[in-house]
């Protein structure tokens, strides 16, 4: 499995101000690096460990974005027609694509060496990632609008808007973000008799009106009566009860 994995060189202690300064390569709004600052040492690593999920989680998506928006251009690649305006655009998605897979490896290739700017430069090739994917969206776009193609023009900007969500947590990132969630929900378990009945012939039940303690596996003997030819009958029916038509 291909993770994203940064070591622990990007903590550096400040020992006069007492906390731990961890540096990723994350940016915030108004283009300067982030700083992320922590009271312990454990703290700042179990960051560390937080942040390897999240690029890898992220890094998976983007992986399963990029195959879904070739697939897109191929289905569109008969469209294109030999004119030097569509020559251009073509090339343009080609070199994108391209770029977008070399980012991958060169990401992985980096993850080999414990670098200290590891994090820097998995931050920016995801974000160029992301860039350059959703040029290809809009090339897509602009090609179904002038073939009046409405529904994959609302397919594409679903995939955009998908893609740019992506952009926007690499950009808020920080230590309150929240991470996927792996574990599937768990299925409600569903019982199948009410609780009140026990599989179990030798459990007894307690009537609620009558107060009569009734066991399911015998029933109840009918009551002697000195009367021989008077019918007995305990509430159930007899041969007698039966009518023949």
């Amino acid at each position: 499995m291909k993770k994203v994995k940064l070591t622990n060189n990007c903590i550096t202690p400040d020992i006069e101000a007492g906390t731990y300064r961890v540096w990723l390569g994350d940016y915030n709004e108004l283009g300067n690096v982030n700083y992320h600052y922590f009271t312990s040492q454990k703290k700042s690593e179990k960051f560390i460990q937080k942040t390897n999920k999240f690029l890898t989680d992220t890094l998976h998506e983007l992986n399963m974005l990029y195959s879904r928006v070739g697939f897109e251009y191929r289905i569109n690649w008969a469209v294109f027609n030999y004119t030097s305006e569509a020559f251009k655009l073509e090339r343009k998605i080609s070199e994108c694509l391209r770029s977008v897979e070399d980012n991958f490896n060169s990401i992985f290739s980096l993850c080999r060496v414990n670098n200290r700017d590891l994090g820097t430069h998995v931050f920016r090739k995801l974000n160029n990632n992301c860039d350059f994917l959703c040029e290809v969206i809009d090339v897509l776009i602009g090609l179904n609008k002038k073939s009046s193609t409405t529904n994959n023009v609302y397919n594409y900007k679903f995939i955009l808007n998908e893609i740019v969500r992506v952009k926007d947590r690499l950009n808020d990132y920080s230590d309150s973000s929240k991470l996927y969630s792996t574990s599937l929900p768990e299925k409600p378990k569903t019982k199948l008799f009410p609780q009140a009945i026990k599989h179990n012939n030798n459990v007894k039940r307690k009537n609620s009106i009558t107060g009569v303690t009734l066991q399911f596996r015998d029933r109840l003997k009918p009551k002697n009566n000195n009367n021989s030819s008077q019918r007995k009958t305990n509430n159930f029916p007899s041969d007698a009860d039966i009518i023949n038509y």
